[in-house]
């Protein structure tokens, strides 16, 4: 049950006959946890009341408060959470949208596992600003021709944590905005930021969100042509060779990103596709790329997945077992949201509507994040440390004795799990937005 964020794209007399949360308490729909606007205006009741704008400080205490939120958006709720409803309120007012930014911007932990993630859910859940406020927006952030007057304390530092949460807002932005409203975001000036951030130089958290959202950027057809026109695939060639096999994990999601763009955004003549280079010698099984949602990036080995996208992404693998026990591990880049399992064909992978892997009663799934289990939709909270990058998480299915046991480095959890003539089990996983993990399914010894 993912925290996936997407819009609802049903006719309103159709929406008023449903729940007007889009979480419910039915199986069918509780996996999603996106809020419409009018679920956020009743809440608080029909007559949305006259406020006054807050303070700079309690908007970045609100959005400090979405942290932990998130992790809680997983059981039955019954409304959305107390500051997500207020900073809807205060993002109607005048500047509101502009202040609950720019406290992103300068709140959000570099460390914090939640914290791009919760950025992409505030923006979404925002209605989007007219463009003269996204114009003061990239003013105040340096990000034209003249910057505005304004007092020293609504400056945004020149600090990496800054630096990062500005790519991801541009890219959250340049995914809400389509065609001649993202070539009039992606101005010289935040084309030029993006392209300053592709070097060694910058923290690699900076460098990684930049690619993002360059790509991001890129889907347009107007934008891709001008990133193009620069040196952006020789930087991205640089980052590749040297950051995609260190161990540092931030510095291998940037050369994993930066290989990524070179084989689907902006290749560079003469440099071979990725995969015509990869040794699969003794790699007996892999992550299928016909067995995959839309989203998913997958490495050319295929032992490796990605998600940048705001909606659940899923994976099965290409081999498949009916009897026995089986176990493959899982090497973590990052720490937040996913759910890593086992699944069958019958399991549906629903991105857009929430649902992955432990979300129906073909699969089930751990998530370190939220510490739980989850099968049939239903989550189990486990006794265990919450995960963090470079841990190991290892899969045992005994299908005769019908249980799971995850390890956490090496730490059992153990369930209960009705295998047997259910049919064929696949490794299988889901991922929120800008999650990043390896897979090892025996090519290399266990952990």
């Amino acid at each position: 049950m993912g925290c996936c964020r997407s819009r609802n794209h049903h006719a309103a007399d159709e929406a008023r006959t449903t729940s007007r949360l889009s979480r419910s308490s039915s199986k069918e729909s509780r996996n999603i946890v996106k809020f419409d606007e009018e679920d956020i205006c009743q809440a608080r009741g029909s007559e949305r009341p006259s406020i006054d704008r807050d303070s700079n400080s309690n908007v970045e205490c609100l959005v400090l408060e979405m942290l932990d939120a998130i992790r809680k958006l997983t059981e039955s709720i019954e409304e959305p959470p107390p500051c997500l409803k207020r900073l809807h309120e205060i993002a109607e007012t005048e500047n509101g949208w502009l202040d609950i930014v720019l406290a992103c911007v300068k709140m959000i932990p570099l460390e914090n596992d939640l914290g791009p993630a919760v950025i992409s859910i505030l923006l979404e859940e925002c209605s989007l600003a007219p463009k003269d406020t996204m114009y003061s927006l990239l003013s105040y952030l340096g990000l034209t021709s003249e910057e505005t007057s304004n007092s020293p304390e609504t400056k945004i530092s020149n600090t990496s944590t800054a630096q990062r949460n500005i790519a991801i807002v541009l890219g959250r932005l340049a995914e809400k905005l389509a065609g001649h409203q993202s070539v009039w975001l992606m101005r010289e000036e935040v084309l030029q930021f993006l392209l300053s951030k592709l070097t060694l130089k910058e923290h690699p958290s900076v460098v990684l969100f930049s690619i993002i959202t360059l790509e991001k950027f890129a889907k347009t057809n107007e934008n891709k042509e001008k990133i193009k026109s620069t040196k952006i695939s020789e930087q991205l060639v640089k980052l590749e060779k040297t950051w995609l096999n260190s161990h540092n994990v931030v510095e291998h999601q940037a050369g994993f990103c930066a290989q990524w763009c070179l084989d689907n955004s902006f290749p560079l003549k003469d440099r071979p596709y990725s995969y015509e280079n990869s040794n699969l010698d003794g790699i007996n099984a892999m992550l299928n790329v016909n067995d995959v949602s839309t989203y998913l990036k997958i490495s050319p080995h295929g032992l490796e997945a990605r998600s940048d996208a705001c909606s659940f992404e899923s994976v099965r693998s290409t081999y498949s077992v009916t009897s026995g026990t089986w176990y493959y591990e899982v090497i973590l880049l990052t720490s937040g949201i996913m759910q890593i399992g086992w699944a069958t064909k019958e399991s549906k992978f629903l991105s857009h509507e929430g649902y992955g892997i432990g979300d129906d009663c073909h699969s089930i799934a751990f998530d370190g994040c939220r510490q739980l289990l989850w099968f049939e939709a239903e989550s189990h909270p486990v006794s265990c440390t919450k995960w963090k990058p470079d841990d190991v998480l290892g899969m045992l299915l005994n299908i005769e004795e019908d249980k799971v046991v995850f390890y956490l480095n090496g730490e059992a959890i153990e369930r209960y799990f009705p295998a047997k003539d259910r049919g064929a089990f696949f490794a299988a996983a889901s991922f929120m937005s800008f999650q990043h993990c390896k897979f090892n399914f025996g090519a290399e010894p266990f952990k």
